[in-house]
């Protein structure tokens, strides 16, 4: 029932947001805005605990733009355990014909797990199906589900471990939860968090991302890290701690590796039709200017050939004429002879 609520609420919400024109409209184009709002809505009605909204996103050269957000938690399974790793989904200008922009987004008392391999410091997300993404088949819930399937196996996200010198006790969130509340001082939030202008309900906060960076935390240097959301890793002498591997079926590593493989072929395949139907598109192009060329230039030659054409029959008409009078005038000499003549026989006789 609350995923019902949730996805019709979010179908009148977009209704609303994308049928806006003018200075007041999303910087979308408007024959993708359906695409957007079906991938948007599916992903609601697939994660609940999804909740789309708009905020003011700051690019990384200064600009921003209004734009729209799915915030809220996706679940994994750590250990034969779920948990709830926040999330912000940033759908950009250019999306659906790119890839959107993903962050994790760590609460008080939660840190990003050190050189993670799909997660930088900063939170930004770069699992392989943001690098794979192919228009118009990707969507938001596929990349949801590959996010959660590798967040499973190594999360991106664990509780922080209060200072030696703090005798205050940080209690691990409920399972399941996205927050968690601490029984003393907290450190502060890391750096990425998004700050909202007026209330976390506020669909007018402010995000800007910058990369690389480290997120220092108060209270002094953490000793260790902890597995997500409270559960003490084992200690390893002389390096930070990694979660365990997962035990993994060789068939389903078979299975994935082959899937992997086939969405690179895939997708190599697809950019090289790409580019072939572009080169083909621009060959034609350039025919078509050729022909375009050659038909003034035939247009050109036949208007010449009428003009020389029309100079011929008036020459043609100017010679008979004369020719005509010179005619009349050679038989009026003949006959004017034809009579002197005859003149002359009778007067002999």
């Amino acid at each position: 029932m609350y995923g019902s609520n949730s996805s019709h609420l979010t179908v009148q919400f977009l209704n609303g947001v994308l049928s806006q024109r003018g200075p007041s409209s999303l910087p979308y184009s408007e024959d993708l805005k359906w695409y957007i709002r079906q991938h948007l809505v599916n992903l609601v009605q697939e994660y609940p605990s999804l909740q789309v909204k708009t905020a003011v996103f700051a690019h990384n050269d200064g600009r921003t733009a209004n734009l729209l957000q799915a915030e809220g938690t996706i679940p994994i399974a750590y250990q034969r355990v779920t948990y709830n790793i926040p999330v912000d989904i940033w759908l950009l200008e250019s999306y659906p014909r790119q890839p959107p922009c993903v962050f994790v987004n760590p609460t008080r008392d939660m840190i990003i797990r050190r050189a993670h391999p799909l997660v930088n410091p900063s939170g930004v997300v770069s699992v392989p199906y943001l690098h794979h993404w192919v228009f118009p088949s990707s969507n938001l819930i596929e990349l949801s589900k590959n996010m959660s399937d590798l967040f499973s196996r190594d999360p991106p996200l664990y509780t922080k471990q209060p200072s030696a010198a703090s005798g205050h006790r940080v209690h691990s969130p409920t399972r399941g939860s996205s927050s968690s509340a601490a029984a003393g001082p907290s450190p502060s939030p890391p750096p990425p968090a998004p700050s909202a202008s007026s209330s976390s309900s506020s669909s007018s906060s402010v995000w800007s991302h910058q990369a690389g960076g480290g997120r220092p935390g108060a209270g002094g240097v953490l000793n260790r890290l902890m597995s997500p959301y409270g559960r003490m890793m084992p200690p390893s002498p002389g390096s930070p701690q990694r979660p365990p591997p997962a035990t993994e079926d060789p068939s389903e590593v078979f299975k994935r590796n082959a899937t992997n493989k086939l969405l690179e072929m895939l997708h190599s395949d697809t950019v090289a039709l790409r580019k072939a139907r572009e080169a083909e598109m621009d060959s034609l192009f350039n025919l078509q200017g050729a022909l375009r060329k050659r038909e003034g230039q035939l247009d050109k030659g036949l208007k010449e050939m009428v003009d020389e054409k029309e100079a011929l029959e008036q020459l043609l008409q100017v010679v008979l004429m004369n020719s005509e009078c010179n005619l009349s005038k050679e038989c009026v000499n003949i006959y004017a002879i034809h009579e002197w003549l005859v003149l002359q026989a009778h007067t002999t006789f």
